[in-house]
């Protein structure tokens, strides 16, 4: 790979780009940027970055969307995060927002089928508990928070979820499996059950309250 200092920007922004959107980069560049020696082509060894880079955002999706990953089985949600990863590439500082859009992706992509529909209200509600969490709350505050659900529903750190399924109750109980697998069953997929679900954050301790 060339070095001269003056090029230095260049070759850092191309690395990026092959590294983070390779679709984007085509054999040849890589073969004209890359020295061939080794046992491995150029394109072989920039594709062990590639592989290194998306596996790891793929386990941050997974870290982000775990109750999700475990309704869908984890081999089908890292396909779909494969592909999410794809068709919206990371360009932020903060893995925060890497799965912002995720719920809308599989939105997009889901039947309209009650199982489906059920997969895609845990995305949202699932995303909703992160943004709670990540959210300006009322800790640093002095003033009392509030207890009346009508005035917790208008803070930041608070999100309201209208939902087809009683996603609270298997969000509850996938998260408890997931704590302890060996002792706690896995939740089957609920049957419809409408109910509104205020997310809500105290003492850095995220909660959930049905509305009535």
């Amino acid at each position: 790979m060339k070095t001269d200092p003056g090029d230095l920007a260049h070759l850092q922004n191309w690395l990026q780009k092959a590294v983070t959107t390779p679709w984007e980069v085509g054999a040849g560049e890589i073969e004209g940027a890359l020295k061939n020696n080794g046992p491995l082509t150029p394109a072989e060894r920039m594709g062990i970055y590639v592989r290194a880079y998306q596996g790891r955002l793929v386990e941050c999706m997974e870290n982000e969307f775990p109750v999700l990953s475990l309704a869908l089985g984890r081999e089908l949600f890292v396909r779909f995060a494969s592909d999410f990863l794809i068709d919206s590439p990371s360009r932020s500082y903060t893995l925060h927002l890497l799965g912002r859009d995720f719920p809308k992706y599989m939105a997009a992509s889901g039947p309209d089928e009650p199982w489906a529909r059920f997969i895609i209200e845990l995305a949202f509600f699932e995303r909703a508990f992160s943004e709670v969490f990540h959210a300006d709350g009322h800790e640093s505050s002095t003033d009392l928070p509030a207890l009346e659900t009508e005035l917790i529903i208008g803070e930041a750190c608070s999100r309201l979820i209208h939902c087809e399924f009683p996603i609270d109750r298997y969000f509850t109980d996938a998260r408890n499996h997931l704590s302890a697998p060996e002792t706690v069953a896995a939740p089957e997929l609920p049957d419809p059950e409408p109910n509104s679900i205020v997310i809500f954050r105290r003492d850095y301790i995220v909660r959930m309250r049905r509305v009535v």
